[in-house]
């Protein structure tokens, strides 16, 4: 196009000497220069003035003759404005438009010469033999290149299939064997050295495997070990306080200034005796629960009264809650009888009566009560507390747990153990242990099943029965 401009300029030049053309009568020769260029060139052309405002136009025919025109042809008009614009901004540009099934091409600049303007020039042609053998030209190239494509696709594929697929197959069970998937076989079947390699590598991994399933057999026994340990301790922790409790507090009555009660005092002595009797036991007990992962005591268990025991536990817990000007109140059915282990049932209501008043609120009342309910012995622990949310009560009975509520002053040092080995205790004596909280009251449900005997004897082969 820019040919075209370079040409077309050369010879206006020629014609404006020739014709002796001036502003004048620039607008009268524009029909011969139309003629002429349309002519010479073998363009459609069209003669714009200085506002772009069409004056003549010419187009050429097959037997070289031509036609003028004094109105945009058709062509002109539905084609783009865009390098006419161009030309009126005093810039060349030409618009590609597709009419009909024809692409026209449309090119205009501005016509200047010896600085002096005169208008636009527009030359138009048809391109549609040109455009069409080009697209033919573009097909044929597509469907050589789909070929190509296609052929180096096949080719690929065969590759890998025969060469690659081995590789990935043993990278993805190096991958997976990172990740610890031990003992992961990788099937190859080449014939060549891929086949041994991966032969090789599922050895490996099996031999690994079995490694590792012995380290970790060992691990769990190193932790179960390390966990008996600490349970241990913390065992210890706990149990030996409650015993310690109620001694501590006969001492505390007996070292007072104006003690003289000796009806007391020989209750206190036989208390603080049976006491320590009671903790040597439990240290033992603890000693020996540390060397097993369970400890089954029901060969061990006899009848218990369990009204009784539950009476004189609340009796010797109220010197505790009188601490916290705190009562405690028994509402106890009669002949109550279970099996089981006099010691565990009582530190199981030790540690629950603790833990309400250690939890409780100040000046108000602990109510214990028992029932029997069919087969079952029914025993309600109650207290005044804080609220408890849901997912701390589920908690509660879960090893070293410790919700989130005030406790009373002093009572501190908790190893979040009490409740659990409550419940352990209670599972023990076949029985069920739970946990309420609703209005500001916290109640601990026990549950045992009752004792039956069995004609003249206390159950097969002179052993106790529960009811079932």
């Amino acid at each position: 196009m820019e040919n075209l401009q370079k040409s077309s300029l050369e010879y206006l030049r020629q014609f404006f000497l020739r014709n002796n053309l001036t502003d004048d009568n620039f607008r009268t020769e524009g029909q011969l220069l139309v003629k002429e260029l349309s002519n010479y060139f073998q363009y459609n052309v069209a003669l714009y003035d200085s506002s772009g405002s069409f004056v003549y136009g010419a187009t050429t025919e097959e037997n070289d003759s031509y036609v003028l025109h004094y109105n945009e042809s058709i062509q002109l008009k539905n084609s783009s404005k865009e390098d006419l614009l161009l030309a009126l901004n005093n810039q060349s540009g030409f618009t590609i438009n597709s009419l009909e099934g024809t692409y026209i091409v449309n090119y205009s600049y501005p016509l200047y010469l010896d600085n002096n303007y005169y208008g636009i020039l527009r030359f138009s042609k048809d391109y549609s033999g040109l455009f069409n053998s080009s697209q033919f030209l573009l097909r044929g190239f597509s469907l050589v290149n789909i070929f190509v494509l296609a052929l180096l696709f096949s080719v690929t594929y065969y590759v890998s299939l025969n060469i690659i697929r081995p590789l990935v197959a043993i990278n993805k069970g190096l991958k997976q064997f990172s990740e610890g998937n031990y003992g992961l076989n990788v099937r190859v079947k080449t014939g060549d050295e891929l086949e041994e390699l991966s032969n090789s590598f599922n050895k490996m991994s099996t031999k690994i495997k079995k490694q590792v399933e012995t380290i970790l057999e060992e691990k769990d026994k190193v932790l179960k070990l390390e966990k008996n340990r600490i349970d241990f301790f913390n065992n210890v922790t706990h149990e030996l306080k409650t015993p310690l409790t109620t001694i501590s507090g006969y001492a505390q009555i007996l070292e007072g200034e104006d003690f003289n009660d000796k009806a007391f005092l020989m209750r206190a002595a036989g208390k603080i005796k049976s006491e320590s009797q009671r903790l040597h036991q439990m240290v033992v007990q603890l000693i020996e629960l540390s060397k097993t992962e369970s400890q089954n005591n029901q060969n061990k268990f006899t009848v218990i009264g369990l009204s009784s025991l539950l009476q004189s536990v609340g009796e010797d817990m109220q010197m505790k809650a009188d601490k916290y000007q705190m009562k405690i109140q028994c509402t106890i059915e009669d002949d109550i009888k279970i099996i089981g282990s006099q010691n565990n049932l009582r530190e199981i209501f030790i540690n629950l009566i603790d833990n309400s008043i250690k939890y409780g609120v100040n000046n108000t009342d602990i109510y214990i009560s028992s029932a029997k309910k069919g087969k079952i012995a029914e025993i309600q622990i109650s207290n005044h507390s804080d609220v408890i949310d849901e997912g701390d009560i589920e908690k509660l009975f879960g090893p070293f747990y410790r919700a989130n509520i005030s406790s009373n002053m002093g009572e501190k040092g908790s190893s979040g153990l009490g409740l659990y080995i409550c419940k352990k205790l209670v599972e023990q004596h076949k029985g069920s242990i739970d946990l309420e909280n609703k209005d500001n009251i916290t109640k601990i449900i026990v549950k045992f099943p009752l004792w039956q005997q069995l004609g003249n004897n206390l159950g097969k082969d002179g052993n106790n029965s529960w009811v079932s």
